[in-house]
């Protein structure tokens, strides 16, 4: 085969990938182009070949091989912005926030990322911990989305309120977030638990608290301690010393664990009857588990009582 053919026929292999590209057949376009060669290429057919097996790779999950690709484009390539784009996406998706936010930094001027751009900075700072710029910022953003990105921008703003201790700003934005079609999960639902026991709303914590409970975690420790002080605000004993006994699992909150087992065995003893003997076994594993606690000699006081009305 002549060079000329040679030419023509990788130009029909780099044609035929970019087109299966365009047309979502990244199998096909893969193959295409793993069959051109790279090096006989026209600088300008090069930077779209970077540029098209960058985003093959990021399509197929592969970040690592698409960040390469996109980072051969220079800044003065006509796809400078697309490229930039999709590492600093890699970038954020993978938590190397400092460098994605510049990125999307750069792109605020770009006409065709500057209005995503803003969405992907109030996520980073958000996980940097920078609470006031989004609550400064999500709810422009909210009203200006389409209804699934709204959710999502909702039920960040709600968390930041949350931190900073808004507890009704916090129900506001997680009430749009459902409007939306956020589905509550178990963050969201403790969230709104403990957001409507911290404004005394007791009745209503506790069927959201009831449903952050699950596995055994740091969460549903959390939940079940402060479902348990909704119950007894309710009168409800003997509810709040089962959920003082979930609480008091070892391996989480330590302050909530001992109050929990020291709350479960007190509820024990108070309901009095059948509960004396499991009274007795709950006192006596406090006193084992925190020999040291200011509490110990009120705990040998409900121990004796225990002991007394057993028999």
């Amino acid at each position: 085969m002549c060079i000329r053919d040679r030419v023509y026929a990788n130009d029909v292999r780099f044609s035929l990938g970019s087109y299966y590209c365009a047309e979502g057949n990244m199998k096909r376009a893969r193959e295409a182009f793993e069959k051109t060669d790279y090096k006989a290429l026209g600088r300008a057919r090069k930077e779209q070949y970077d540029v098209r097996m960058g985003y093959v790779e990021f399509t197929d999950g592969d970040y690592d091989k698409a960040f390469g690709y996109f980072d051969r484009i220079g800044p003065q390539s006509e796809y400078a912005d697309h490229a930039l784009y999709y590492k600093s996406y890699i970038d954020y998706a993978e938590g190397r926030y400092g460098r994605a936010k510049q990125g999307f930094t750069a792109l605020q001027r770009s006409d065709a990322y500057r209005d995503v751009v803003p969405y992907y900075l109030l996520q980073i700072e958000f996980h940097e911990g920078n609470y006031r710029y989004v609550v400064e910022n999500g709810e422009m953003l909210a009203r200006r989305a389409v209804p699934e990105r709204r959710a999502e921008l909702e039920r960040v703003v709600a968390e930041s309120w949350f931190r900073l201790e808004d507890f009704n700003r916090t129900l506001e934005h997680l009430a749009a977030f459902r409007k939306a079609g956020g589905e509550m999960d178990r963050d969201a639902s403790y969230l709104e638990g403990f957001s409507l026991y911290r404004t005394a709303r007791y009745a209503e914590a506790a069927e959201w608290l009831r449903k952050a409970c699950g596995a055994e975690d740091a969460l549903t420790q959390n939940a079940s301690y402060h479902l348990a002080d909704c119950y007894l605000r309710m009168g409800r004993k003997q509810q709040a010393m089962q959920s003082f006994a979930m609480a008091s699992s070892e391996g989480y909150d330590d302050a909530i664990s001992e109050d929990a087992l020291f709350n479960y065995g007190k509820l024990q003893y108070e309901l009095g009857g059948g509960y004396f003997n499991e009274a007795i076994n709950v006192l006596n594993r406090y006193i084992a588990r925190y020999p040291n606690s200011g509490r110990v000699p009120q705990v040998k006081e409900y121990l004796a009582a225990a002991y007394y009305n057993s028999r």
